[in-house]
């Protein structure tokens, strides 16, 4: 079931959220310009893309109302007319070299991340061994010791840090964390998620470690979080999304 909301215009940019299990059936009527889909992981909310406040005042919305938001995407602004017609038709060509018979290469994804008492950690390790099940490389290791060009020469990337705050109010990633981002280099729209491990709340954790990363060039389809030293629900989808 899909809830219209208005018709996309040429020119515009829309944005995609994935969510856990189903919502109500008018749940989106509340959401001004959002549509609601059920899909076999859950439901799928998209929409027009009006500013980044927007898409993060959104996922905060979903995640305080306690709803799993698997994974989120931003697609690049639609062209009009022939121009749109011609991108399309490329997008769709198969690469010399790329048919159906032709083996795909497995991506190298790179996940880093801080750890205080070795939850994050873990957690980040069951994630890898979720990208190795499907056949790409990983690297795991911490935000201490990883090299920042390394880590964004990778195809994929995956940032975590644990929850710091007082309990409800002021969470947020730790200074090595967002400071490791601040250190990768152009990331030229790379897909890349981040992640965290909680007690409580994470607040808006998620959200502006995706910002600092976008300012680095990233394209942020993924956000997670585990309240043990385990993978995020919704991780082996996202997983699944690199191809």
């Amino acid at each position: 079931m899909v809830q219209q909301h208005e018709d996309r215009q040429p020119g515009s940019q829309h944005f995609r959220i994935w969510v856990q299990g189903r919502l109500g059936e008018h749940f989106s009527d509340g959401l001004a310009g959002i549509e609601q889909e059920d899909v076999p992981a859950g439901t799928l909310l998209r929409g027009e893309l009006l500013d980044q406040s927007q898409l993060h005042s959104t996922l905060d919305l979903l995640r305080s109302l306690g709803i799993d938001v698997l994974r989120f995407e931003v697609d690049p602004p639609q062209e009009s007319g022939d121009a749109h017609r011609r991108m399309k038709e490329t997008a769709e060509r198969p690469a010399w070299g790329t048919g159906p018979d032709t083996e795909e290469s497995p991506m190298n994804v790179a996940i880093v991340y801080d750890s205080k008492t070795g939850t994050t950690k873990a957690a980040a390790e069951a994630m890898a061994e979720i990208v190795r099940a499907a056949g790409h490389d990983c690297t795991v290791g911490s935000v201490r010791d990883a090299d920042p060009a390394a880590v964004s020469a990778a195809d994929a990337i995956c940032v975590g840090s644990w929850c710091k705050g007082l309990f409800f109010v002021f969470q947020h990633a730790t200074k090595a964390t967002m400071g490791f981002i601040d250190g990768l280099g152009g990331l030229d729209g790379k897909p890349t998620a981040v992640f965290c491990t909680y007690k409580t709340a994470v607040g808006g954790m998620l959200s502006k470690m995706a910002a600092q990363l976008r300012n680095r060039g990233a394209n942020v389809t993924g956000s997670f979080k585990s309240r043990g030293p385990v993978a995020a629900d919704g991780f082996g989808v996202w997983v699944e999304s690199l191809g």
